[in-house]
């Protein structure tokens, strides 16, 4: 329900919960309601720059450093636009397609953040699509298949390597199982001369030989 999210964070006296502050950019509409969010926060009320919005801004912008994740502009939102969320200290994390809707830099720099969580003690799982994010982020990969409605199977772990070529392939060696009809390729042609052909063979217009000659040089081809 949070596709394009700014959060928020606040840490508890124990310090061991984190409670987070989502916005949904989709459901946010500043121009529309009375900027309850910020009338109610009691963090504003004390003279402090909590939650910045108004009514000519497009979105809700709630600090990270001043939230105390108190939940009240949850309840205040007229569109449901805020969520709360407790996360706490965990020993497996799991990410289901962590790079969606992000463009390259922010897809490399939510895979570092997700990389460092790692540690002798701690696991993380990723459901990932893109190909160059799932192995920059991977350690081992377990390819999943299987029908919607009907069932789905994960198979044992591969490397990284090998689990990227046996998506492709649609063919798993250990297990004796083709999953896909068709092999996913990336290879337009195996040697120039067989690209040159290709390429012949898909032009629908030729063109006969140029010459253009400019006052210090003469080009053709």
């Amino acid at each position: 329900p949070f596709p394009c999210l700014r959060w928020c964070t606040a840490f508890t006296m124990s310090d061991k919960l984190t409670r987070i502050a989502i916005v949904s950019s989709d459901k946010c509409k500043p121009k529309r309601c009375r900027q309850e969010c910020k009338r109610s926060c009691p963090v504003v009320r004390m003279g402090k720059l909590c939650i910045e919005v108004g009514p000519t801004t497009k979105l809700a912008w709630i600090s990270e450093e001043l939230c105390i994740g108190c939940g009240i502009c949850v309840k205040k939102c007229p569109f449901e636009a805020i969520a709360v969320v407790c996360v706490q200290e965990a020993d497996v994390y799991m990410f289901d397609e962590p790079s969606s809707y992000l463009d390259v830099c922010q897809r490399l720099k939510s895979a570092r953040v997700i990389r460092s969580m790692l540690s002798t003690e701690v696991y993380v799982v990723c459901v990932e699509h893109d190909l160059s994010v799932l192995d920059y982020l991977s350690d081992f990969i377990c390819v999943l298949y299987g029908h919607a409605g009907g069932y789905g199977v994960v198979t044992m772990p591969f490397s990284v390597r090998e689990g990227i070529n046996i998506f492709l392939g649609g063919f798993i060696p250990t297990e004796n199982l083709r999953f896909r009809e068709v092999s996913l390729s990336f290879k337009v042609a195996e040697t120039a001369d067989a690209e040159e052909g290709k390429c012949k063979k898909m032009c629908r217009y030729s063109y006969p030989d140029m010459v253009k000659t400019m006052s210090h040089a003469k080009t053709g081809s």
